[in-house]
């Protein structure tokens, strides 16, 4: 070796020792720290603004790359982007993606590696925007009429996820029963709660409403509070029905008496003992004592059999109200209702105005008592039909003049009538009219229908359907006006008829304020028949049914409300499960199915004076 070579070769073996002395021992994560701010806010089910990150060292401090890092959401029910993903060159993991849970309240996520403790990221959650009002307090409270409920209505703002909202205006408001409410306007408490500070019940009777909504906020469903109104105390005992009846000494009156008890604002009070007492030589009663009944008021009486006297009396009383009595009379003799019906013109055949003279009969089966008894004094031409001669006649009860001719032809419009002139204090019918489209009688009569359309049609001169409103007994829904149309629920308020509706089984299967009155069809039809689509086949629906058509104790009591003596015994059976369970047959087009459109005489009504035979413009036509 030569002397230039020694030292190249020394230096080469000094570096080879010095670097196989400091050889480093390999990385080892030791340290994991957050990325990003380990607190943070958001809204529900929604990505939070900043994604957490950690960074990630060694045992010399320094950033290390390709360690594993998981990511773990322990609290709040989110959910993340990586579960596990290795550190970048810089040292940094990153969850990729932090969607907050459906709770409100605190999310948490962790970061681990190894055996190092784990980095805890937290985000609080908030409520998102209001999607609905849920009802808070109790639903379906009593209250006696024109009082206050146990607990005013109270609703919970939530978002789509149930999370109570903060906050929010809500505006109480009554949607049925005309009660009030105070503290109608509200802001959710932090327990998204908002609550009226009173709600009072109206003046009448059953389902109270009212509701809470989202102020300017119509998108936010709403929630709905109901509450009945019961009757206050027994403040009046009223007659209902049963006066002045007629019938001979030892003969059963068609109709028993009865009271009816109300509170101050006139709703029924059920519940109530009521004792009949018989005057003096006034026969006898089949029961004295009832309860009224909690639906109507009423408490009715047993059957009342006549005794000797020519005026007969029976005394109602009840220990709650001792100051009032209710005294029914009833007269010994005989009475009867008449139907003078006159045929204007030639038309019909014999077996036709046979069946009109049939339909005359069965309505006197069910009124018993002749009304009135007025002398007229009128020109031709009533009831607007130049045909109709003179009336210079002491009328009992009721004149009909009927025509048989020609209308519209064939299946449009069959028959039609109503009263003309009424009894100025009764407002009961004295004149009428009835219009028979020949065109339409033979094959009403072929079809076994002619019998019930004339029937029908008496019983509009006689008022159904026609005086009705006269009496206050019709009740728009909606709409209010006439003729009402599908929008209008109309329904029939009289006494008896409600009773018997119920008896019949209506109320079990109607749900709506009962009676129901038709809705469909014009000036005419809507508004003057029983709802068809509850009554089917009954006879003063708005159909012409074959297979019979049923005169119900429902249509007699209607004449009672009017203020016809009537007698239910002459009845046909009416109930409505059957009428309900064959509907698919009165739907059947190989069944006879004609509806009587417009088969209402729309003439100006005219009244008469029956103390001084004087006479004026009662109601003019209302289709006209």
């Amino acid at each position: 070796m030569s002397v230039r070579q020694w030292p190249r070769c020394a230096a080469a073996s000094l570096l080879l020792l010095v670097a196989c002395g400091d050889k480093e021992d390999p990385a080892v994560a030791t340290t994991i720290e957050p990325g990003t701010s380990l607190q943070q806010a958001g809204v529900v089910a929604s990505q939070v603004n900043t994604i957490p990150s950690v960074l990630v060292k060694d045992q010399r401090g320094r950033p290390m790359g390709n360690a594993v890092v998981r990511w773990t959401v322990t609290t709040g029910g989110g959910r993340i982007g990586n579960d596990s993903i290795r550190t970048d060159g810089s040292g940094a993991a990153s969850a990729g993606s932090w969607v907050l849970g459906t709770r409100a309240g605190a999310n948490t996520v962790q970061a681990s590696i190894a055996a190092l403790a784990p980095v805890t990221f937290t985000a609080t959650a908030a409520p998102g925007t209001p999607n609905r009002l849920l009802r808070l307090s109790a639903d379906n409270q009593r209250a006696v009429v024109d009082n206050t409920v146990a607990a005013a209505p109270a609703a919970r703002a939530v978002d789509e996820y149930d999370n109570a909202v903060a906050g929010v205006n809500v505006r109480f408001e009554v949607t049925r029963g005309g009660g009030s409410l105070t503290g109608t306007d509200a802001v959710t408490d932090t327990a998204g709660v908002a609550r009226a500070t009173t709600w009072r019940l109206g003046r009448t009777l059953g389902v109270n409403s009212a509701r809470a909504s989202v102020a300017g906020n119509a998108a936010v469903a709403g929630t709905d509070f109901n509450a009945f109104a019961t009757a206050g105390p027994a403040t009046t005992m009223r007659l209902a029905i049963g006066d002045n009846q007629t019938g001979a000494a030892g003969a059963t009156l068609p109709i028993a008496p009865a009271v009816r008890i109300a509170d101050s604002f006139n709703n029924p009070v059920g519940g109530v003992p009521v004792t009949f007492t018989v005057g003096t030589a006034s026969g006898s009663l089949s029961a004295t004592t009832a309860v009224t009944d909690s639906a109507s008021g009423l408490a009715f009486a047993g059957q009342w059999t006549l005794g000797a006297d020519s005026i007969q009396t029976v005394t109602a009383r009840t220990a709650e109200l001792p100051a009032q009595t209710v005294t029914f009379r009833a007269r010994t003799g005989v009475s009867r209702y008449n139907i003078d019906a006159r045929f204007v013109g030639t038309g019909g055949s014999p077996s036709q105005r046979l069946a009109l003279q049939r339909a005359v009969a069965r309505w006197q089966e069910i009124i018993v008592g002749s009304v009135h008894r007025i002398a007229v004094d009128r020109g031709p031409g009533a009831c607007g039909v130049p045909a109709i001669p003179a009336i210079r006649d002491t009328i009992t009860d009721l004149l009909v003049f009927i025509q048989l001719d020609s209308i519209d032809g064939p299946s449009r419009v069959l028959a039609r009538a109503g009263p003309c002139l009424i009894n100025s204090v009764s407002r009961l019918a004295l004149v009428g009219f009835m219009q028979v489209d020949t065109a339409d009688m033979t094959t009403l009569e072929a079809r076994n229908l002619l019998v019930d359309v004339m029937t029908h049609e008496f019983g509009h001169v006689i008022g159904i359907g026609t005086l009705w409103e006269e009496k206050r007994l019709l009740t728009f829904g909606v709409g209010g006006a006439a003729p009402c149309t599908a929008a209008d629920d109309p329904f029939f308020t009289g006494t008896l008829t409600r009773q018997r509706f119920a008896d019949a089984g209506g109320t079990t299967f109607y749900t709506g304020t009962p009676v129901p009155v038709e809705n469909r069809g014009g000036g005419g039809t809507a508004c003057g028949h029983w709802r068809e689509a509850q009554f089917r086949n009954e006879l003063m629906q708005g159909f012409a049914k074959a297979g019979g058509m049923p005169l119900s104790a429902i249509t007699a009591a209607s004449l009672a409300d009017l203020g016809y003596p009537v007698s239910f015994a002459r009845t046909d059976p009416f109930a409505f499960l059957p009428a309900l369970l064959s509907a698919s047959q009165n739907a059947d087009p190989t069944k006879t199915r004609l509806e009587l459109v417009n088969d209402i005489w729309d003439a100006d009504i005219f009244q008469i004076d029956p103390r001084t035979g004087r006479t004026s413009l009662y109601r003019p036509g209302r289709f006209k």
